[in-house]
């Protein structure tokens, strides 16, 4: 708990005791849960905010690469302003290794639309197809399992698929942090300049902030996959909470807010808030600190700044590939509580189940097709992406 604000440490102590020991909750209180999570899904706003958030970051793509761009510049007047011809060599072999992976990340970007609708389209084909048949009585038992183990081999393969996107991805974060590391070793070296103290600490507590909503989401999502609430829509919860974190975690304290539990859910709630708000505030300070730099301290803060921006862009876009993975935990779920369906409240159980796993992926796949409708080349947010050299 170290990497949080100490004032959150107790908190997450408390979430971390709950998720290891979770309380036992009665069928009837599962079934109300699951129950409140697709009320909750299905709210008046609900759907316009997942796709004001999945807009947001559509934004933050267009962002990101002109961070790719403000630091490239940087990089070219701080190499125009120093003197030494070694310097300038390293500094312009930094420059072209930079210039390589923004060129790396535009074909990405546009590689992750084909897989954002190849994720629509297996979401929606499980939410259309496949979870209504599973909660078809008519159907057998035994046909059942064997759709589900066809379905299971169809959905490995499919998600081979992304994974060429996803490492390139990988691939490209590790690029880029050699590539810091490399110009922090130069800083170095060559005694260019040093971080101004206050940028530096600004930094610091920005990725603690950061680190505090990160650990927090997971705890919530944890929580409620002990408890059993989020059974058989775990692998939605977890695509939601990496594309869509702000959205799911509200989605999923409704579920859970009024339960017995043995910690107070509305602290999450005010912690979540509270630490969104400073966060933003942090980072307004920050950025609102790089002009006043001299240009060694500015190309140094924008491109730890860039860095942050762009880990985080790939994470959520990455996410992507995970849809099909995603499916198939949710479907072994499913699949192991098959036979365990005896008796009213089982089947109950069950059926708010499956139907709460229906419209978390119903959602997924809406998020999905917004994602492509502003992903796109002729789109006036990305027509000077595509001009960028």
């Amino acid at each position: 708990m170290a990497d949080i604000p100490p004032e959150y440490d107790q908190y997450h102590k408390e979430l971390q005791r709950a998720i290891d020991n979770p309380v036992a909750l009665s069928s009837a209180t599962l079934t109300s849960a699951a129950n409140t999570v697709n009320s909750a899904a299905s709210a008046g706003g609900s759907e316009s905010g997942l796709l004001d958030e999945i807009k947001s970051m559509s934004g933050a793509a267009t962002s990101v690469d002109n961070s790719f761009g403000d630091v490239a510049k940087l990089f070219l007047n701080v190499r125009n302003g120093l003197s030494s011809p070694a310097v300038k060599a390293d500094m312009a072999k930094l420059e072209t290794r930079w210039n390589t992976h923004h060129q790396t990340y535009k074909s990405l970007l546009w590689q992750s639309r084909a897989v954002a609708g190849k994720a629509q389209a297996a979401a929606d084909d499980f939410t259309r197809d496949f979870v209504g048949f599973l909660g078809d009585d008519n159907e057998s038992m035994k046909d059942k399992k064997n759709e589900i183990r066809s379905y299971l081999e169809v959905l490995e393969k499919d998600g081979k698929a992304s994974e060429t996107m996803a490492q390139g991805f990988a691939d490209l974060r590790t690029g880029i942090i050699s590539l810091v590391e490399d110009w922090k070793g130069l800083v170095v070296k060559y005694k260019i300049d040093a971080l101004s103290a206050r940028v530096e600490n600004l930094k610091q507590e920005i990725d603690q902030l950061s680190r505090a909503l990160v650990d927090l989401d997971l705890k919530i999502a944890a929580l409620t996959a002990k408890l059993n609430v989020s059974y058989g829509f775990n692998g939605a919860v977890g695509v939601l909470g990496i594309i869509a974190p702000w959205w799911c975690f509200g989605i999923l304290i409704q579920a859970i807010l009024n339960l017995p539990l043995r910690v107070d859910i509305a602290k999450a709630q005010k912690e979540r808030g509270d630490v969104d708000a400073r966060y933003r505030n942090k980072l307004l300070e920050y950025q609102r600190t790089l002009p006043e730099l001299i240009q060694v301290q500015e190309l140094q803060g924008t491109l730890k700044q860039s860095n942050s921006n762009i880990d985080n862009i790939i994470s959520k876009i990455a996410g992507f590939a995970k849809v099909w993975a995603m499916i198939r935990t949710d479907l072994q779920a499913i699949a192991e509580k098959l036979d365990y369906v005896v008796g009213t409240e089982s089947e109950r159980l069950f059926k708010s189940r499956l139907n709460s796993t229906a419209k978390l992926y119903a959602m997924l796949g809406k998020a999905l097709y917004q994602y492509q409708i502003v992903i796109t080349a002729d789109h006036p947010a990305f027509v000077n992406m595509n001009a960028r050299v």
